[in-house]
């Protein structure tokens, strides 16, 4: 049970991670110029760092979790 509920808190945590750098991204470029397309390359590139991390850090965790039980 306790694995179950760990599991769906790191899917809530993605989630919430994956919406919330859609949203940055998709604001930075609304609000973004023909001369501001530099801002928005570099905000895009730390967004998807970003998301790549909290990949990885869900995965590492999931299989510490994995390993305990």
């Amino acid at each position: 049970m306790m694995k179950h509920n760990n599991f769906i808190f790191l899917q809530k945590v993605f989630g919430i991670t994956l919406c919330l750098s859609v949203f940055i991204i998709l604001a930075d470029c609304s609000h973004s110029s023909t001369n501001n397309e530099s801002e928005a390359i570099k905000t895009t590139f730390l967004v998807t760092c970003i998301t790549i991390a909290t990949i990885f850090i869900v995965l590492y965790i999931s299989k510490k979790i994995k390993r305990k039980e």
